[in-house]
């Protein structure tokens, strides 16, 4: 009888040693393919996560004074569509850390110049609203309201930090009529840094 039941425990736990790899194994499968789509996606280079590039090209602020005393009164997040394909249907909002509600951005594209013929004067290109043609930088901006600075010409970076932290950006758009959506935070370290940059000249002088 011991022997039996000696040999039932066996199966017993043959089987649940057997459903754990089982599960692990789903478990691991299940994050690749979770996972995948990220690692195929997805055409857009930001500017801001390219630290050799000048800061004038990656910067997230619009600025108004001096290296010596500046202030915010913008937003603007850069990036390139790397794909051969363009972006369509494009919208962004930024998710400030502090609880107000989201900063809707703004679409600009850098439209190329196409040749028109020998002699005549370059044309600028023609963009769809909400596109992004194949191989393009563009900008997502959010200049601050008036009401926002106070009648000054922006606000200070501690007037910043304080009011917004961090930024969450959010982004949806069509390519080859497939929905993507991006998720990319801008934490303060990042922010804190490139205006750091923007008064170092000045305190290394």
């Amino acid at each position: 009888m011991m022997i039996i039941a000696g040999a039932v425990l066996l199966v017993c736990g043959g089987l649940l040693v057997g459903g754990g790899l089982l599960m692990r194994a789903g478990a691991r499968t299940t994050t690749v393919a979770d996972l995948a789509p990220e690692e195929t996606f997805s055409g857009i280079t930001w500017t801001f996560n390219e630290p050799e590039l000048p800061l004038p090209e990656r910067a997230v602020f619009t600025l108004s004074g001096t290296p010596e005393s500046f202030r915010i009164n913008g937003l603007s997040v850069s990036g390139v569509n790397n794909s051969d394909q363009p972006l369509t249907g494009l919208q962004g909002v930024l998710k400030p850390d502090v609880q107000r509600p989201d900063l809707k951005l703004s679409l600009q594209v850098d439209k190329k110049q196409t040749p028109s013929g020998e002699g005549a004067a370059p044309q600028t290109a023609v963009v769809a609203p909400g596109t992004v043609p194949a191989h393009t930088p563009f900008r997502l901006v959010f200049p601050f309201p008036a009401e926002a600075m106070g009648g000054e010409d922006g606000i200070t970076v501690d007037e910043f930090f304080d009011s917004y932290g961090g930024l969450l950006l959010k982004l949806r758009y069509e390519i080859e009529g497939v929905e993507k959506s991006v998720i990319q935070y801008l934490g303060p370290d990042l922010l804190k840094d490139q205006l750091d940059e923007v008064s170092a000249p000045v305190a290394g002088g």
